[in-house]
């Protein structure tokens, strides 16, 4: 009985030395059985993962392009607004004197 307690403490004292930290232990990458090495397969979800960020790449770049046209557009129709302004003053000031 007592060997049997002994051969249980060393197995759980052999069995906690050895495998430590969970998050320190070796991660190996599978082989198949003939001895070359299994990659993983895209999944559905990762290829939804790459096409979402994708597309929301695709669409921020789109917003970013639209948002600097309008900007352009009102940057423009500014500009047109004061030089009818200072026209219009001009000739106002030219009449005066």
């Amino acid at each position: 009985m007592r060997i049997i307690l002994v051969l249980c403490f060393l197995a759980c004292f052999f069995n906690l030395s050895f495998a430590g930290n969970p998050e320190q232990s070796i991660n190996y990458e599978p082989l198949s059985i003939d001895g070359t090495h299994v990659t993983k397969k895209e999944t559905a979800s990762d290829r939804m993962k790459k096409l979402r960020a994708r597309l929301e790449k695709q669409n921020e770049l789109l917003v970013r392009k639209k948002i600097e046209l309008l900007r352009l557009r009102k940057e423009f129709a500014l500009q047109k607004r004061i030089e009818k302004m200072f026209e219009n003053q001009m000739q106002t000031s030219g009449k005066l004197n």
